[in-house]
């Protein structure tokens, strides 16, 4: 098999996707290729990086507490009739009154926030599956994108036969006031495959789009609301 080959083999390799006879055949052309030596060694940091880089599934414990304390409804038995009511015992009815309301409206605000951080949490769930998916697939590779080294570490796992993917953000600068990165998959006319800005820790950026027919993936910098086509030539790529 020549250099070329191999190389393709490489995402495969760490990924624990060859076949025994494949990954002996691999691992011979390892014993002698130092440029494959060390793309091994930087997917195999990348892989470490994706486990760390996946967002938490599980609520957190503020969250937890919240729903925990959800009290339970109990069963509310028919009242008797009711009898009047003297005008004098009225306001400290009202004023009870008025407090409820105050404090059903604090509740209510809890509940939207607690929603929202459920959702949060949903969302995150369906990362995991989408990464753990994708992972299980023998036919998923991995591959470093290459350009500005200054850019930083910049992993794209992805599987053409599931059009699904996912970009492993280890360290990346941030780009300048009011811009954004743009995601570009190549294909005879690049498209957008989505926008992100990089956080203060490692993390996972879903790509969208056809990427069963692209033959790459490239990063721009952007105004924040996206362009409809790539305004420079991409700061980081990966082709296959």
């Amino acid at each position: 098999m020549s250099h070329r080959e191999h190389a393709d083999s490489i995402g495969a390799y760490v990924l624990d996707a060859l076949e025994p006879e494949e990954r002996r055949a691999f691992e011979a052309h390892l014993r002698a290729c130092p440029i494959c030596r060390a793309e091994v060694d930087s997917l195999r940091a990348a892989a470490a990086d994706l486990a760390l880089a996946i967002p938490p599934a599980l609520p957190s414990g503020r969250l937890r507490d919240r729903i925990a304390a959800i009290p339970t409804v109990a069963r509310i038995e028919s009242p008797p009739s009711p009898r009047p009511i003297p005008w004098l015992v009225r306001w400290p009815a009202l004023a009870v009154a008025a407090a409820l309301v105050v404090a059903l409206g604090g509740l209510l605000a809890s509940n939207i926030q607690m929603k929202s951080e459920m959702a949060s949490m949903k969302q995150s769930m369906a990362m995991h599956q989408q990464v753990l998916t994708v992972l299980a697939d023998p036919a998923t590779k991995m591959t470093m994108l290459r350009g500005q080294e200054e850019m930083g570490r910049v992993t794209f796992v992805y599987n053409r036969q599931r059009n699904a993917g996912v970009l492993v953000i280890s360290t990346m600068k941030t780009p300048p006031a009011g811009q954004a990165y743009q995601l570009w998959l190549l294909l005879p006319e690049p498209a957008s495959a989505g926008m992100f800005k990089p956080q203060a820790e490692m993390h996972v950026v879903p790509v969208t789009g056809n990427i069963a027919m692209s033959k790459g993936i490239g990063i721009t910098v952007e105004p924040e609301q996206g362009s409809p086509r790539p305004t420079s030539q991409p700061l980081l790529i990966a082709t296959w």
